[in-house]
C-alpha cells in the first residue's frame, strides 16, 4: 500500500486535511483526498482542550486515509498567521574555499539570524521559525543564479524572517507524540497556501493572497514568486 503526506490546517471553525502522494516523475505532490471536520479544543487561536483537538485531527487523518486507501508517513500542520509576524534581515559572510558550499549558505543564514534585531527576536515569546531567502549576493553584487558552487570571496543574503509564538508552536509540536506518523513541520497557514498557488504564476508576477476565515482576515504579498510581507487582522467573515 502506498504512503503519502498529510497536510492539516487548524482553523477556528474547521480542521482541513489533504493527503498527497509524491509524483517523482514531475517532482510534485498530487492531492488525492481531502476532508473537513469541525474544530474542537481551540478558541481564539489558543488550544483550550488538547485531547479534543487531537481527536479532531485524528478523525480528519482517518478520513483522508480511508478515502485515499493509503497510509500516512508524514504530517505537516499549519496554524493561523495570527501566531506569526515577519521582519527583513540580512548578513554577509566570508568564503574560505573560493566557491560557495552548502555550509557557506547555512553560515550566512545563521549570521542573518544573529544580525536580526534581538529585541524583536525575544519580544513576547517569539522566535524565528522560517527563513525565506529574497536575494543572494556574491562579493556584494546581486546574483540571479543559485549561489552553490559559484566563485566568490563573500556571500550575502537578504531574507524575510518568520517569527512564531513559541508557546503556541510548542503546544502543536507536543501533539506528535500521539500521532501515528512523524510531524515534520508546523508552519504558517498563508505560507502553506502560497506553496500551492505560486507555481501557477510566472515568477515576475506580483500578487496578494487573501484568506478570510471565521475569526481572522489575512493577506500575504508576493513579489517575483517570493513572500515579502503578511498581515493578520483579528476580524473574520
Amino acid at each position: 500500500m502506498e504512503s503519502g503526506i498529510v497536510g492539516v490546517d487548524i482553523g477556528a471553525s474547521n480542521i482541513k486535511c489533504a493527503l498527497g502522494l509524491h509524483d517523482r516523475e514531475y517532482d510534485r505532490i498530487d492531492i488525492i483526498a481531502v476532508t473537513t471536520v469541525p474544530s474542537m479544543g481551540i478558541q481564539d487561536g489558543t488550544i483550550t482542550h488538547r485531547d479534543k483537538l487531537l481527536l479532531a485531527i485524528k478523525e480528519g487523518i482517518r478520513r483522508v486515509k480511508e478515502y485515499a486507501q493509503c497510509e500516512v508517513d508524514q504530517i505537516i500542520i499549519s496554524i493561523s498567521s495570527r501566531h506569526f509576524y515577519t521582519l527583513d534581515a540580512g548578513s554577509t559572510v566570508s568564503i574560505s574555499a573560493g566557491r560557495v558550499t552548502h555550509q557557506d549558505v547555512l553560515k550566512a543564514v545563521t549570521a542573518c539570524h544573529e544580525d536580526a534585531p534581538q529585541a524583536q527576536v525575544s519580544q513576547g515569546g517569539y522566535g524565528i521559525t522560517h527563513t525565506l531567502p529574497q536575494q543572494y549576493l556574491l562579493d556584494h553584487q546581486p546574483t540571479q543564479l543559485a549561489p552553490w558552487s559559484q566563485p566568490a570571496l563573500h556571500l550575502g543574503i537578504k531574507a524575510h524572517l518568520v517569527y512564531g509564538h513559541r508557546e503556541t508552536l510548542n503546544q502543536i509540536w507536543h501533539l506528535q507524540d500521539s500521532l501515528r506518523a512523524p510531524l515534520i513541520d508546523v508552519t504558517c497557514d498563508l505560507l502553506a497556501q502560497s506553496e500551492g498557488i505560486l507555481p501557477q504564476y510566472a515568477p515576475q508576477t506580483s500578487l496578494a493572497l487573501l484568506d478570510i476565515g471565521s475569526e481572522t482576515t489575512k493577506v500575504l504579498l508576493i513579489k517575483e514568486g517570493k513572500p515579502i510581507f503578511f498581515f493578520c487582522r483579528l476580524q473574520g467573515g
